[in-house]
Order: structure tokens, then C-alpha cells, then sequence
């Protein structure tokens, strides 16, 4: 939104917004989490980064299982979406091209 409106103090004001509440909400799952299942999830929290990944550790694996129907449901999925962003720039430029009036403004 603040970049949208072209006031970089509104970005930083929002995304530092956004962190200090974001804090309160990370540590309020937390004593959640730690109170629901105990020392499983402190060993967790010691392996996995609370905020940001650390990119080192980050191993790849040699295989990978897929289960095909997911995949191309998956696929599928972001094939139509990808479709549809298509088509609607289609239709923009088309009415760019011929003067099409249109029926409503979004902005």
C-alpha cells in the first residue's frame, strides 16, 4: 500500500508496523506451541529460524516424492491462472486497439 501511493515513509512506517506486531503474534504462538507440546517443540525451535531462513542450512535433497495427482492438480491450477492473466491483457489491448468503451472503472 505505501509504495502503491508512492510514499516510501508510508512503506517504512507500515513494515515497521508490521514487525513490531508481528513480534508480539510470533511469540504469543509460541508459548502456544512450547505449552501444547513441549520438548518436541523447543528441539524445533533450536533446528528452524524464527524469522528469516538461514540459507546455509539449507540441504537439498537427492530425491524428491511427488504424487502425481497433486502435481497436476497443482499444475493444472497455475496453468489456468496463467491463462487468464492472458486473457485479460488480450482484452486490454484489444480495446486499446478498437476504442471498446468500457462498462466500469476500477480506479
Amino acid at each position: 500500500m505505501g509504495l502503491a501511493t508512492e510514499m516510501i515513509t508510508l512503506a517504512l512506517v507500515l513494515s515497521f508496523s508490521f514487525l513490531l506486531s508481528y513480534q508480539a503474534v510470533m511469540r504469543s504462538e509460541e508459548r502456544f506451541l512450547e505449552d501444547k507440546f513441549g520438548d518436541s517443540f523447543r528441539s524445533y525451535c533450536a533446528t528452524v529460524p524464527r524469522f528469516l531462513p538461514k540459507w546455509r542450512q539449507l540441504n537439498d535433497l537427492e530425491t524428491l516424492d511427488v504424487a502425481p495427482k497433486i502435481f497436476l492438480r497443482s499444475v493444472s491450477e497455475a496453468l489456468w491462472f496463467a491463462g487468464l492473466v492472458g486473457l485479460l491483457e488480450f482484452m486490454e489491448g484489444m480495446k486499446e486497439l478498437i476504442n471498446v468503451p468500457s462498462l466500469f472503472h476500477l480506479y
